[in-house]
């Protein structure tokens, strides 16, 4: 599922998509599913027009995707959750250029 959040960067609004955590079953793991849903989630923001995704989650598993800790960025995140698990992955190089500010996961 991906769900619309943005970054607030003072009286500007950086809109972007998150994408919820994935759940495969246990007995269905290891067969690419997580991926595909993964990158398919990718192809969708695409076609909307975003240009990141977020995600909250193991960084072990979405950095293999281009995430990287969303701190890097300069996005700053609520509720307090640690920075490690709050992600972010431009779906093209550069698209979170100048999206400094706080992004909201409600």
């Amino acid at each position: 599922m991906l769900a619309k959040t943005y970054v607030s960067c003072g009286d500007l609004k950086f809109d972007a998509l998150l994408l919820a955590p994935l759940c495969v079953l246990l007995e269905d793991r290891n067969r690419g599913i997580g991926s595909r849903l993964v990158m398919e989630s990718f192809g969708l923001a695409k076609n909307l027009g975003y240009k990141a995704v977020f995600v909250v989650g193991n960084p072990t598993y979405y950095s293999r995707f281009g995430f990287r800790s969303s701190v890097l960025f300069g996005i700053k995140h609520v509720p307090m959750i640690p920075d490690q698990f709050v992600m972010v992955n431009e779906l093209c190089a550069g698209a979170l250029a100048g999206a400094v500010g706080t992004v909201t996961f409600t």
